[in-house]
């Protein structure tokens, strides 16, 4: 009985794993990108992990909410709140003070001019769209800056520059190379 116990709380906790991913990844996309949950599921979540065709997922536009199980087990949440994004809940939802948000908005930056690269842009540009149409990464986009400029910039289908997207640890490598740059 023990090392059935024992066994029953390795695979809940694995499957918490999944649907707490699936939860965050499904809140993020639909309710800060404005993605809808089906193109997530089949694009992003199955594509992440084939196992996730297990998981049952249910998405509250009103209440920005989004429920995930699998088989009924590990049920897990995430909840949109505007200005802070998605936040997988457990147990009671806390309360946060509203933030005060602006609109996301920069400046374009500047392209390049034909002749100003020390490469061929041509090439460039068909290996990135090859590499976002044929890799088999999911790539969604691809931007080169060369001295601050933009190079080449490609966007898979369905998205655009202001598409908002989950950037993973991508965040923790630009701030780290933004700090490395300012020092």
């Amino acid at each position: 009985i023990i090392a059935v116990a024992a066994m029953l709380t390795k695979v809940h906790a694995s499957f918490s794993v999944f649907t707490r991913l699936s939860t965050k990844l499904l809140c993020s996309e639909t309710f800060v990108a404005g993605r809808s949950p089906a193109d997530v599921i089949q694009n992003d979540a199955r594509a992440f992990n084939p196992n996730t065709k297990y998981i049952s997922v249910a998405v509250d536009d009103e209440t920005k909410e989004v429920r995930a199980s699998i088989f009924g087990f590990a049920a897990s949440r995430a909840i949109y709140r505007e200005g802070y994004g998605c936040t997988p809940i457990k147990g009671k939802l806390v309360e946060v003070p509203p933030l005060k948000t602006r609109p996301l908005s920069a400046p374009p930056l500047p392209s390049t001019a034909a002749g100003e690269t020390p490469f061929n842009v041509d090439q460039l540009n068909a290996y990135i769209e090859d590499q976002i149409v044929n890799s088999g990464f999911g790539h969604r986009a691809m931007i080169v800056l060369l001295d601050g400029k933009v190079v080449a910039e490609q966007y898979a289908e369905g998205f655009s520059a202001e598409t908002r997207f989950w950037s993973h640890s991508m965040a923790k490598s630009v701030n780290a190379t933004i700090v490395a740059i300012a020092d």
